[in-house]
């Protein structure tokens, strides 16, 4: 091997070293980058995680209260039948009434239209 070829073998050597260099610097800083993106994405999904946790115990709650009020609107229903059914009304008494057997069919309907989820 001449001189010249061997300089020319070190210097393409050289090359290729400081360019496999270059390549491993980017790559570091792509790896460091994917890193802290990770890192980002775990503490979003604990976050998430944990407002899932107080939505359905919000849920939980809210369907035991639509329970209770579906069990006050029957028995307001049955109580505005037995009073109709069981007395004679007076004008007044059956407008009030009517108002309020209104008032509990229309609350009847919202409760069972409610839909948690949109």
């Amino acid at each position: 091997m001449t001189k010249e070829s061997h300089q020319q073998s070190l210097a393409d050597a050289q090359r290729r070293l400081d360019d496999t260099k270059q390549e491993h610097e980017k790559l570091d800083g792509s790896l460091e980058k994917l890193q802290a993106n990770l890192a980002k994405v775990k503490k979003d999904l604990a976050a998430l995680a944990s407002k899932k946790e107080k939505i359905i115990v919000l849920l939980d709650e809210n369907q035991e209260k639509l329970s209770k009020n579906q069990e006050k609107i029957t028995i307001t229903k049955g109580e505005i039948y037995t009073i109709e059914a069981n007395h004679t009304l007076f004008d007044d008494e059956v407008e009030r009434l009517s108002k309020l057997e209104e008032a509990v069919e229309t609350s009847c309907q919202q409760i069972l239209g409610f839909k948690p989820f949109p």
